[in-house]
């Protein structure tokens, strides 16, 4: 029996033009500076980041994975928001987009992917879920606990990086008994 083998396509990757842009950026952040190369900015950031991050969603789907980018705009805005900042630097300094399972206000969870001459990183999560939601899973880790510790374990011995960065200074109500 003849299998047909498809093309391999091509992995789009972020250049290294766009790492030379944002370390710029980090040394010229202001609007004229920006504003005299946003053609760069779009060419070797913006759009490399767009390829990469559409790449991925396609791959996830074709995996079972149902994420998505945001369909007109996947790239974040460079734009820092500085309305109540002490930083007024006008842009960010990274490049980052998303894919969630959807776009709506109750989304569950989704992947980050950051790139910056100092740092990228790939984090996955959920962001401020509902409490109903919190509880759910409190409760589906009491009942399975050795799952939960097994899962961890496996994840951390594959060298994912847990951040304590978000961590409660206390056990939730109703949950004092198993720290």
């Amino acid at each position: 029996m003849a299998v047909r083998r498809q093309p391999a396509l091509e992995t789009p990757c972020f250049p290294q033009e766009g790492v030379r842009f944002l370390r710029a950026l980090k040394q010229n952040n202001d609007r004229e500076w920006f504003r005299e190369r946003k053609d760069d900015y779009e060419k070797f950031v913006e759009e490399p980041m767009k390829q990469i991050i559409l790449a991925v969603a396609v791959e996830c789907r074709a995996r079972s994975f149902p994420l998505f980018a945001k369909d007109k705009k996947p790239v974040m805005r460079v734009y820092r928001d500085i309305r109540f900042s002490k930083d007024k630097r006008p842009f960010k300094t990274h490049v980052s987009a998303e894919l969630r399972r959807s776009f709506n206000e109750t989304s569950w969870g989704g992947v980050y992917l950051h790139i910056s001459p100092d740092e990228s990183f790939v984090a996955s999560g959920f962001w401020e879920p509902e409490r109903s939601t919190l509880l759910a899973w409190r409760e589906k880790i009491i009942q399975d606990s050795s799952g939960f510790d097994k899962m961890h374990r496996t994840l951390v011995k594959g060298g994912l990086d847990f951040s304590s960065e978000y961590v409660l200074s206390a056990m939730p109500r109703g949950f004092a008994n198993y720290s």
